[in-house]
């Protein structure tokens, strides 16, 4: 195995990084804001374009 895709979603960005292992470093890296749905019942991030989102509490 030589990359490894890590995908972390924050508060104001979500970003998806591939990893080369054998250089040891980031080979491409995407972001996207996030949008923020302040509306009752909870509060929603969502990643915008990616279809996903992430629930506080």
């Amino acid at each position: 195995m030589r990359y490894i895709a890590v995908i972390d979603i924050g508060k104001t960005n979500a970003k998806l990084a591939l990893f080369d292992l054998v250089e040891g470093r980031e080979s491409d890296v995407r972001r996207a804001p996030n949008r923020v749905i302040d509306e009752p019942p909870t509060r929603i991030t969502t990643s915008t374009g990616s279809g996903a989102s992430s629930r506080k509490r």
